[in-house]
């Protein structure tokens, strides 16, 4: 998750997928997205939303820039901050989670 969140910072263009990977390795782990809220502790609407953005073909950055032939877009700032405090809130959520799963 790390990885991922440090090619975020490196990439100039701030690519979404770098910080989807880390939703998606967290519903990996977790099995669904439900599960991944209730035990982590985040709000269920705030993954949907951050999946949702992330997965938007008209946002350049995101993970399906190409997906359309309409008009293309820059991610919007609240969307931009959704998704960096989601992705972090998974993974400050989810190393506690396993600091306490195993002690």
């Amino acid at each position: 998750m790390l990885d991922f969140r440090l090619a975020y910072f490196g990439d100039p263009q701030k690519h979404l997928d770098h910080l989807f990977n880390i939703l998606e390795l967290a519903v990996t782990a977790f099995k669904q997205m439900s599960k991944l809220a209730k035990k982590l502790g985040i709000d269920i609407d705030d993954l949907r939303r951050m999946n949702n953005i992330s997965n938007d073909e008209e946002i350049v950055t995101g993970r399906h820039p190409g997906g359309t032939l309409g008009s293309h877009r820059d991610p919007r700032p609240d969307e931009v901050e959704l998704c960096e405090r989601v992705a972090d809130a998974i993974i400050s959520k989810y190393s506690a989670f396993l600091r306490h799963k195993n002690p």
